[in-house]
């Protein structure tokens, strides 16, 4: 994966726009606006579970299903997705 891929890959799926406010006598004011850092999930993470719901779709889940290379593959498309994003 390519580091333009990576930190892509590293960047927060949902951010949320906020604002840092002063408190002072009874009045709040606007310090600014900026993206705050919300912890949830990666965009690497959010495509990597999109990709593993249809993976686990078209396998129709069941105990037969090696688990271990069905989280592999799912990481293998998110990565795919992100070096082509990052183009």
């Amino acid at each position: 994966m390519t580091e333009k891929a990576r930190i892509l890959g590293d960047e927060p799926a949902f951010p949320q726009a906020g604002f840092y406010v002063e408190e002072s006598n009874y009045q709040v004011q606007v310090a600014s606006m900026s993206l705050c850092n919300v912890a949830g999930c990666t965009k690497r993470e959010f495509f990597s579970a999109m990709a593993m719901q249809s993976l686990i779709s078209v396998h129709h889940y069941n105990d037969n299903v090696n688990h271990k290379n069905l989280a592999e593959n799912s990481l293998i498309y998110a990565d795919a997705l992100l070096e082509k994003l990052s183009e």
